[in-house]
């Protein structure tokens, strides 16, 4: 029942019919689905079917919730608390789901390929908007000028409806499933590798620097962990370079003079002196552009002024496990080649979740289901029912919390966010 929910609400958050598809367009399926699913995880965990807070990022998950609450409660406002919650509602469904339906390998598999395919619907309708000048629904491309020696040019960037309106977005999630397409083309099997092609030409054709930096560190990430030697360090440098030269003729425009690159860290700056004027909660979800006239461009930032050090640490924390997780285990010696394959798999969902935490740090996507899908995602694989896909020992599911290294991680970002706005500024 919950895979199945887990299934359609997915397909509903890529597809979205209810917001182009005239007998659909308006109502509200998605958000009764998403009702649905949650009086269906609580029956599930009231009967034991599964187990919520199981996993240390369950708990950061509804810390980071309450940090949106407190984040609007500390300055008396209730309604923006309601709201806040209301807007990150997609978000907490979606990782709920994937977290603890996907109980079985079979499961997890099926998942990943669900995910391809909604990718490739997306890279479907990039094309049809590149060839066309529009897709399903009357979508059109983003034209975005900019100054050119005989004038201006229109650079065209494709998109799709809802929480990938923007082009970035739309890159990001068709970054998602590559690092596993390239694990089956590494293992030689081609047939859905195939699939790898299309989705390079969509994300090209997005003209995104956040998903191509997503791209090359997700791919770079997966062949280090896959080979674990000098040669994946090697085959990934040769791959990013290829990118660098081949890829979106935006890419050519990344420097510090740049005028958009100085917008960046002047938006820095702001949300570093909202976050000294309240440490604690931030000045409150959705509020940045309240204070600055452009929005953080860094997730971390972003969460760091709107919600504080409360916010921060529970955001870090969801990701802290699962990376710390293939930190300790993904270097080890394997026994078979049935355990080989599998830790491969692995690699290939950290190497995604590797690959959307360096691109959100140029890009404010600090509530979107994208980042949260992949940590769910990560620990399923790795810490599911049965030890995961790689025999998780139930020592490492049930060790401590790691407070001090969280908020460690918490403060070496102020730290490090604080010099790099003072060199650029």
């Amino acid at each position: 029942m919950l895979f199945f929910l887990l299934c359609l609400y997915i397909s509903l958050y890529y597809i979205r019919p209810f917001e182009w598809m005239p007998g659909l367009y308006g109502s509200p399926i998605f958000m009764v689905l998403g009702v649905v699913s949650i009086v269906a995880l609580l029956m599930a965990w009231g009967s034991g079917k599964i187990k919520l807070f199981r996993y240390k990022t369950d708990v950061m998950m509804v810390g980071f919730v309450i940090a949106i609450v407190l984040s609007h409660l500390s300055h008396g406002y209730i309604g923006g608390a309601i709201d806040g919650v209301r807007d990150f509602l997609p978000s907490i469904v979606g990782y709920f789901l994937v977290a603890h339906a996907l109980d079985s390998e079979k499961k997890v598999n099926g998942f990943v390929f669900l995910l391809t395919g909604l990718t490739i619907f997306l890279a479907y309708q990039a094309w049809l908007q590149s060839v066309h000048g529009v897709s399903w629904g009357g979508m059109e491309p983003l034209i975005q000028y900019q100054n050119a020696e005989e004038g201006r040019v229109g650079l065209l960037r494709v998109r799709w409806f809802g929480p990938f309106n923007d082009p970035n977005d739309f890159g990001l999630a068709l970054v998602l499933p590559v690092p596993f397409l390239v694990n089956l083309l590494v293992n030689r099997k081609y047939l859905l590798a195939l699939c790898l092609p299309p989705l390079i030409y969509a994300l090209y054709l997005t003209n995104s620097r956040g998903a191509v930096l997503a791209l090359l560190a997700s791919v770079f990430t997966y062949l280090v962990l896959r080979f674990r030697s000098v040669k994946g360090v090697a085959v990934g440098l040769v791959l990013a370079t290829a990118l660098m030269v081949f890829g979106p003729s935006r890419m050519a425009q990344i420097s510090a003079e740049e005028e958009s690159a100085y917008g960046r860290v002047e938006a820095w700056h702001a949300g570093f002196q909202m976050f000294k004027s309240n440490p604690i909660f931030g000045v409150g979800k959705g509020m940045f552009t309240d204070y600055h006239y452009l929005t953080a461009h860094n997730s971390y930032m972003l969460v760091l002024a709107e919600l504080g050090f409360v916010g921060s640490f529970f955001f870090l924390g969801l990701f802290f496990y699962p990376l710390r997780w293939g930190k300790r285990n993904l270097f080890r010696e394997t026994e078979s080649l049935e355990a080989e394959r599998r830790r491969r798999f692995v690699a290939a969902c950290l190497a995604g979740g590797v690959g959307l935490l360096a691109a959100i740090f140029f890009l404010s996507r600090s509530y979107i289901l994208l980042p949260f899908m992949v940590c769910a995602l990560m620990m399923a694989s790795i810490y599911g029912r049965g030890g995961g896909l790689i025999g998780c020992s139930r020592e490492e599911v049930a060790e401590r919390f790691s407070w001090g290294s969280v908020g460690g991680m918490v403060v070496a970002q102020i730290v490090g966010i604080n010099i790099i706005v003072r060199l650029m500024l």
